[in-house]
């Protein structure tokens, strides 16, 4: 199998297909990242509703993880998508809410010894979220699957996992940018994932470049 990333390609193919379906993405970005703008902007002063929020902010986060995740998916794999399928992994919710526990939790161990254990975990980590989507996995064996199939490749996906946090970062700084570089960089995801199953489609993927 070939795990050799070049992040060029994926992110040509994530801006390929955030042009073509551009105001759809804007769309889903906005149910993904309003939630947390209005606790930081509206409610930031106030003592007793702002952990509150945040917590219910957060569990919304772990939802439409997996439905960004559902999303992009659809998106890689040449399928029609709606809005409503950043909402539609409900019944995973559970699942990927344990898997991010237990991932958080080690790769935070991992960067108090040392900080390289920790950036190791966070490439082993990378496609949790997806196979407990795609492949209805439950969140110990998603984390060894993930484990399993980033192995060889773990600083081309760390290197990946950088360029996506600049590239959102530079989004909040101009604020409109986010709705390029979320969609973009979710798709990456997605793209990387089927390459490393080897799904079928994406030599027809390639293609589209």
């Amino acid at each position: 199998m070939n795990k050799n990333i070049l992040i060029s390609e994926v992110l040509k193919f994530g801006w390929l297909k955030t042009k073509q379906n551009f105001w759809m993405l804007v769309a889903v970005s906005l149910l993904i990242i309003l939630p947390q703008i209005f606790v930081d902007v509206f409610v930031r002063n106030n003592e007793i509703s702002k952990p509150i929020l945040s917590i219910l902010v957060s569990l919304y986060g772990v939802l439409v993880s997996a439905g960004s995740a559902y999303i992009g998916l659809k998106i890689v794999d040449g399928k029609p998508f709606v809005l409503n399928d950043l909402f539609s992994q409900g019944k995973k919710f559970l699942s990927v809410l344990a898997a991010s526990l237990i991932a958080g939790v080690l790769i935070l161990v991992g960067l108090a010894l040392f900080i390289i254990p920790g950036l190791i975990l966070m490439a082993q980590f990378f496609f949790i979220i997806f196979l407990i989507v795609d492949q209805d996995l439950g969140p110990i064996n998603s984390i060894k699957r993930s484990v399993a199939i980033s192995k060889g490749c773990r600083m081309s996906i760390f290197f990946y996992i950088l360029v996506s946090l600049a590239l959102n970062i530079l989004g909040v700084i101009t604020i409109v940018g986010l709705f390029v570089t979320v969609p973009v960089t979710m798709i990456g995801q997605a793209y990387i994932y089927r390459k490393f199953i080897q799904a079928p489609t994406l030599e027809v993927l390639a293609e589209q470049i």
